[in-house]
């Protein structure tokens, strides 16, 4: 109950680079960045960064994106739909500041965009499911 303020950990969005993500930080820093919290405890504040990596393309990983050496290449997320790509290079910008801005929306409290998100995707699983039951096996 006594622990300094300081050590509580905050949720950043670097929204003064050009693809913003979403990570854990323990410090507040002058630098442009959106900072969310303190968080009362680590665990809460990586469930909230869970669920926006869940439901919102974002890019997780910790590229630069300076220059085109720095682009890399795609990694597993980019295949497995967890992620728009911007190593890419073929990414819209407009599109993946929309789901940033809707990241911010969530974390500032109003989560009603992010709920039509999970409940969208939730039907289309459930449709997938559906499908899949449907369909016979393969001799």
């Amino acid at each position: 109950a006594l622990r300094a303020a300081e050590n509580y950990p905050y949720i950043k969005i670097n929204i003064s680079n050009d693809w913003p993500r979403i990570a854990l930080t323990k410090s507040v820093k002058d630098d442009g960045s959106l900072y969310f919290g303190p968080y009362k405890s680590q665990g809460a504040a990586n469930r909230a960064i869970e669920i926006m990596n869940a439901s919102l393309p974002l890019r997780t990983c910790t590229r630069a994106f300076r220059n085109a050496k720095s682009y890399g290449n795609p990694c597993l997320k980019l295949h497995l739909g967890q992620c728009l790509g911007p190593c890419t290079g073929k990414v819209d910008r407009a599109a993946y500041r929309e789901l940033v801005r809707i990241a911010i929306s969530f974390l500032e409290g109003d989560s009603s965009t992010m709920i039509e998100r999970l409940e969208h995707m939730a039907g289309q699983l459930a449709n997938e499911l559906h499908n899949a039951r449907m369909t016979p096996p393969a001799d």
